[in-house]
C-alpha cells in the first residue's frame, strides 16, 4: 500500500491483544512501517513499548481509548501524537474529551468492536454461528490471529450524530460481512452503544 502512493495517509494499526509468541511478527511489522515512513497506531501498552523502542511516530488507538483530557495528556507525554476516544464514552464525556484534549482525537462512528477476546478454543458449535443471550444481544465469533474475537452482529452506528471537534471519524469494517453496504451507509443500525446514556 505504501508503494502505491495513495493520496490518503496510511497508518499501521497494531492489535489490541497479542501474545508473547507474536512479538517477532509485531517487531517485523513495526520495522516495515518505519522503513515505509508510516506512523503506528498502538492499541496496548505492549505495542506502545515496541513502537517506542523502534523510535517511530505513534498514536493511541481504541485499545488505549481515553475518557478525559488528562488521559489524553498522559498519552501525549508518552509520545502519542493523537488519541482515540473510548467507545464507552457517552455524549457528555465525548464532548468533554473533544473540548479538553491537547491532542487530536479520533472517534468511532461505525463499527463492530470486539467485546471479548480470548485464546480459549471455542467449541465448534460456537465458532461457526451467532451467539444470542436472553436479552437478544447477538455476537459472532471470528478467528483473529491466534485468538477468538466476539463482535456484535449489529454495528454501532453513530454516523452523522457525533458532536463536532473530532479530527477523524472512524469507520471500522473489521467484522463486516457487507463492506460496500457498511461503507456507503446502506446498512443502517440503531445501536449507539453508550452515546445516548450514562455509564453506571
Amino acid at each position: 500500500l505504501a508503494r502505491l502512493r495513495l493520496k490518503c495517509p496510511l497508518i499501521v494499526a497494531l492489535p489490541q491483544v497479542a501474545y508473547e509468541d507474536e512479538t517477532p511478527a509485531l517487531r517485523s511489522l513495526i520495522a516495515q512501517a518505519g522503513s515505509a515512513g508510516l506512523r503506528v497506531e498502538v492499541n496496548s501498552w505492549g505495542g506502545w513499548w515496541l513502537t517506542r523502542q523502534a523510535g517511530l511516530r505513534l498514536e493511541a488507538g481504541p485499545g488505549l481509548g481515553v475518557l478525559n483530557g488528562l488521559a489524553a495528556r498522559a498519552l501525549g507525554e508518552r509520545g502519542c501524537e493523537a488519541v482515540h476516544v473510548a467507545i464507552e464514552a457517552d455524549r457528555e464525556q465525548l464532548e468533554d474529551v473533544l473540548e479538553n484534549s491537547p491532542l487530536p482525537c479520533s472517534v468511532l462512528a461505525f463499527g463492530r468492536p470486539a467485546l471479548m477476546t480470548t485464546r480459549v478454543e471455542l467449541p465448534p458449535q460456537y465458532g461457526s454461528g451467532v451467539l444470542e443471550d436472553r436479552r437478544a444481544v447477538r455476537l459472532r465469533a471470528q478467528r483473529e490471529s491466534g485468538s477468538w474475537a466476539l463482535r456484535p452482529v449489529a454495528p454501532m452506528d453513530a454516523r452523522g450524530q457525533l458532536p463536532a471537534g473530532a479530527a477523524y471519524e472512524v469507520i471500522d469494517l473489521v467484522g463486516s460481512r457487507d463492506l460496500r453496504g457498511d461503507w456507503t451507509g446502506a446498512s443502517r443500525s440503531e445501536l449507539r452503544f453508550n452515546l445516548e446514556r450514562k455509564l453506571m
